[in-house]
């Protein structure tokens, strides 16, 4: 059914054992990310600031979440379309934000000089009207200065 829903209206596809194959592998992912969620084992991908010699760009990104089998969440990739299905991309950015501001804070207590770092954002967290109170809440846990925060909202 969601094979013939894939190809678009009045369509019907015949059963093969690879569209079992991939039902499973999905379902292993998603469980996968849903593991990784409970254990934070998620790694966030920021830039090495410390050994940073242009001092003078001040815009730093590439905020980007790994799965544990260190697949890349890339805007387009298939993790990120499962994390995007299934409602687990609300949980993962929220969580991306969180590390992203706390690294940023972290530099700027180790005395490097204030950067702006980008975090992309999924639209399904902009549409589901909560993001504002995320962001306002992890900037105050962070104490990150707001000037210190770009987003960058991604196709869903």
């Amino acid at each position: 059914m969601y094979r013939a829903k894939e190809h678009g209206r009045n369509n019907f596809q015949f059963y093969t054992a690879e569209m079992n194959s991939k039902v499973n592998e999905r379902l292993a992912l998603e469980n996968s990310l849903r593991r990784a969620l409970e254990r934070e084992e998620f790694v966030a991908a920021l830039p090495d600031q410390g050994g940073r010699k242009d001092r003078g760009d001040r815009r730093r990104g590439g905020a980007a979440a790994l799965e544990p089998s260190r697949a890349r969440l890339d805007a387009a990739g298939p993790v990120r379309a499962l994390a995007e299905e299934t409602g687990l991309i609300v949980q993962i950015g929220e969580w991306v934000l969180r590390e992203a501001c706390a690294q940023n804070q972290a530099w700027r207590t180790e005395g490097l000089p204030p950067i702006t770092v980008s975090v992309n954002v999924s639209a399904r967290q902009f549409r589901q009207g909560i993001l504002v109170d995320a962001v306002s809440r992890i900037l105050a846990e962070t104490g990150l200065d707001p000037r210190c925060l770009e987003m960058e909202l991604t196709r869903a």
